[in-house]
């Protein structure tokens, strides 16, 4: 027996034909995306912890963390729904719905900090613009 071929390219995906209506056109790679493959187990760990779950608070947290996870790794859930537009669609609204992407705790954690850090530097900018102006005025009022 031998195994000469094993090595060379015997895992690879089948041809597509076209004459055949149940071939696949977009076959799977035989190497697996394992992140993909991992946060789908997580994933589905945490839903068996929802459903098993009897205490209502710690439910509500499952539920509001599943549909973070689910939207930062692109997963269909209960809670969540997968949404298709079309690229010359995605600027205008969709049967009169407006898409909103939710962003994770971390995000809007950061967002929130960015803005907040936006705002100290605005307020820091306009009390030197103030010094400056009444620097400007003592000077022209001591000129004149």
């Amino acid at each position: 027996m031998s195994d000469a071929g094993c090595s060379s390219g015997s895992n690879d995906a089948p041809a597509y034909d076209r004459s055949d209506l149940m071939a696949n056109p977009n076959p799977k790679s035989p190497k697996p995306n394992l992140a993909k493959v991992f946060a789908y187990q997580q994933m589905q760990r945490k839903l068996r912890l929802y459903h098993d779950s009897y205490v209502q608070e710690v439910k509500d947290s499952l539920k509001s963390n599943i549909e973070d996870f689910a939207v930062m790794n692109d997963f269909v859930t209960e809670f969540t729904t997968l949404v298709v537009v079309e690229a010359t669609r995605r600027s205008r609204l969709v049967d009169g719905v407006v898409i909103k992407k939710r962003r994770s705790r971390e995000k809007q954690h950061k967002l929130k900090e960015l803005f907040s850090e936006y705002k100290e530097e605005v307020k820091r900018l306009k009390a030197i613009e103030q010094v400056i102006l009444l620097k400007i005025s003592y000077y022209s009022h001591y000129e004149s």
